[in-house]
């Protein structure tokens, strides 16, 4: 699909596709999770700051012990979380 042939090639012409300039056409309610120890999602809240459409935030901590990326230290409080947020968007309090 993108003319490579290696998985390092693909990783080298992926870095070109990204949402930053398109940030303001979303519409629809997005959700960004952070966690402190997450390198890879680091420009989570620069993103979060840029949406113009409803947006939540939910920061999660090294001591409830969500570390790493995904917050895959501790993927039960992530899927709560994430679960009670859709919740609110399909009961109509998110948008």
């Amino acid at each position: 699909m993108h003319g490579v042939a290696t998985l390092a090639d693909y990783l080298k012409v992926s870095e070109a596709f990204t949402v930053e300039d398109r940030l303001d056409a979303i519409r629809c309610p997005m959700l960004i999770t952070v966690t402190e120890e997450d390198g890879l999602a680091k420009g989570g809240p620069a993103a979060y700051e840029a949406l113009t459409c409803p947006k939540t935030l939910i920061r999660f901590s090294s001591a409830e012990g969500a570390r790493g990326h995904c917050e895959m230290g501790n993927r039960s409080l992530l899927n709560r979380r994430i679960f009670g947020w859709l919740d609110d968007v399909f009961a109509g309090k998110v948008g």
